[in-house]
């Protein structure tokens, strides 16, 4: 009998640990969208990395910044949902699996369609978190739909990241080049202003090529580009699985 890969059951678990941790971090966020003003006067670190927005409140910068690291946390089960193929095979439940009548193509593509969903939760969860916070404490400012949009908007972007992982399990190997690119996207939001990175730089993560609601207008044409760049990406990993070997 063909035992059943334990993935599904693995990135529910996940989920769960996530929705966790953001409900603590959204207590955090609440307390502080109050009074973002107040709370960072005495963070010199915050304050350079807010500085260089003139007439901007420092309100708004950091729910902007909230949004894109939020954004990149909820890429780490998206990421894993993926990743967890690769641990299977190393359990040798791969071929088992292939030995019965599941393609190579609708293997892989499960997994991708796990993660495309676990990307649509963790940033949904993550939206209506800090839509709710915002929305209770910060007045006038910003509403709940752009506090909402805020976050969601990078799905695209994170459907790239989807698209990478699946490519390098396509290739069976270097799984791990996507964290790392994940932890520059990070140091990017985070530290980009305060390291003076360059324009060059910065355009090399794909987080950087979405608008930050509600500083900037949602562009359509934006989300449809980084779609259609997932979309290639996952089919060039499918290829990819359908030619390589599978050691386990």
């Amino acid at each position: 009998m063909v035992k059943k890969p334990s993935w599904i059951n693995t990135a529910f678990a996940k989920n769960v640990h996530y929705f966790l941790g953001s409900r603590h971090f959204y207590i955090w966020c609440r307390s502080v969208l109050g009074d973002t003003e107040t709370y960072f006067a005495e963070i010199e670190i915050m304050k350079e990395v807010m500085a260089n927005q003139d007439g901007i409140s420092m309100t708004l910068q950091f729910v902007t910044m909230v949004a894109a690291i939020m954004a990149v946390l909820s890429t780490i089960p998206v990421i894993m949902a993926i990743n967890k193929m690769k641990k299977e095979e190393k359990r040798n439940r791969t071929e088992q699996i292939l030995a019965t009548a599941m393609s190579r193509y609708k293997f892989l593509g499960n997994y991708i369609l796990v993660a495309i969903i676990t990307s649509i939760i963790t940033l949904g969860a993550g939206a209506l978190g800090l839509s709710a916070a915002g929305a209770a404490v910060v007045e006038g400012d910003i509403t709940f739909m752009e506090l909402f949009n805020a976050i969601m908007i990078f799905l695209p972007a994170t459907w790239v990241m989807v698209g990478l992982a699946a490519v390098f399990m396509g290739l069976g190997r270097m799984n791990g080049l996507p964290w790392l690119y994940l932890g520059f996207v990070f140091i990017v939001i985070y530290l980009g202003d305060l390291l003076q990175m360059s324009d060059a730089v910065r355009n090399l993560s794909v987080f950087e090529h979405v608008n930050s609601i509600p500083l900037e207008d949602f562009e359509l044409i934006q989300s449809l580009v980084l779609s259609v760049i997932a979309a290639g990406l996952m089919l060039v990993g499918l290829a990819l699985y359908r030619r390589r070997d599978v050691t386990g």
